[in-house]
Parts: C-alpha cells; structure tokens; sequence
C-alpha cells in the first residue's frame, strides 16, 4: 500500500465520520476534502472519488446549516452565509483538480 493509498482511505474516514457527526460535522467533512486532495496529488484516484461522493450527499442530505445558508440567500436581505456554500463547492472541487494535476504531472506529490 502506498502512502497516498492510505492518506485517501483517511481522508474516506473522515468523511464517514463528518457524516455521522451533528454539530461538527461539517468542519470534519472540510479535513475531508483536503485530506482527499492531499491523496489525490499522491496519486490515489478510487478513495479520493468516493470521499468527494460521500461527503456530497453528506453536505447535501445530512447538513442543515448548508440548506439554512441556502435558503438565506434566496430570502431578502441573504447576509453572508452564502460564503459556506461558495467554500463547500469549492472545496467539493478540490480533489478533482488534484486528479486532473496528478494524472496531468503538473502538480505530483510522492514522486511517480
């Protein structure tokens, strides 16, 4: 097992873990995310997808105070919870683009 193999399979922990977690859920699933990216430099591709999808259906599915962020923004006068939202997509985007840097050898972590 590499090293980024494990990093990735934290990084799917976590994001489980954020999941199941209520009040700091979200912050967990954020380490997450970056925790998926790191993996993704490191060459991981299988466990940095399947933590993006888990922690997807937990922001969307099992996150109340995204859907409240939300729904403030569509009310007059939305406030500044619409920086959540605009932070968890592109943070959903992260490791993705650590893929496409990684298989592009742009940006390669561990070595190849």
């Amino acid at each position: 097992m590499k090293i980024c193999n494990g990093v990735g399979l934290a990084a799917l922990v976590l994001a489980i873990v954020g999941m199941l977690t209520p009040v700091v859920g979200l912050p967990i699933g954020y380490v997450a995310l970056v925790t998926a990216c790191i993996a993704a430099l490191g060459g991981d591709r299988g466990l940095t997808i399947a933590t993006v999808i888990v922690s997807a259906i937990a922001f969307v599915f099992f996150t109340p105070s995204l859907w409240m962020a939300t729904a403030g923004r569509m009310t007059a006068e939305g406030g500044g919870a619409f920086g959540l939202v605009v932070l968890t997509v592109i943070l959903l985007a992260l490791p993705v683009i650590g893929i496409i840097l990684n298989s592009t050898g742009k940006l390669v972590l561990y070595g190849k």
